[in-house]
């Protein structure tokens, strides 16, 4: 969690985090702007609270872990699936492969993606 240098009532989360309030667990965006909160667990408080980072956690952003992008249910599109072709021969592997892909999951592959990029030096085709 970041606070803005120029602004202090305002704080974000790092990529991929959400911000959530740590007395009731309301979850908000990855930026938040502070100030006075008037309800806490959709109960009317008797005296406005004056918000603080403090009152705040930083946590994995739970969209992205939930949202999945493709799993057995739901082939990639222009897929005929009777077409595809599949080895018979093939050993088993002892590995149970993933069975869906997240919002996370293509998160990760992007940085991993980036940082190979970057280890070979830009992405320009070499002959």
């Amino acid at each position: 969690m970041k606070i803005d240098k120029l602004n202090n009532r305002h704080i974000l989360a790092d990529e991929g985090k959400v911000l959530r309030r740590i007395s009731d667990g309301q979850l908000f965006g990855n930026e938040i702007y502070l100030g006075y909160t008037y309800y806490l667990s959709g109960e009317e408080l008797p005296e406005p609270l004056l918000e603080l980072p403090e009152h705040y956690e930083e946590i994995d952003d739970p969209t992205d872990e939930e949202t999945i992008l493709i799993d057995e249910d739901t082939p990639l599109e222009d897929t005929d699936i009777e077409e595809a072709i599949t080895i018979e021969d093939e050993p088993e592997s002892d590995v149970e492969q993933k069975k869906r892909i997240t919002v996370a999951d293509y998160h990760r592959l992007e940085k991993q993606v980036a940082l190979l990029t970057q280890m070979i030096g830009g992405t320009e085709w070499q002959d």
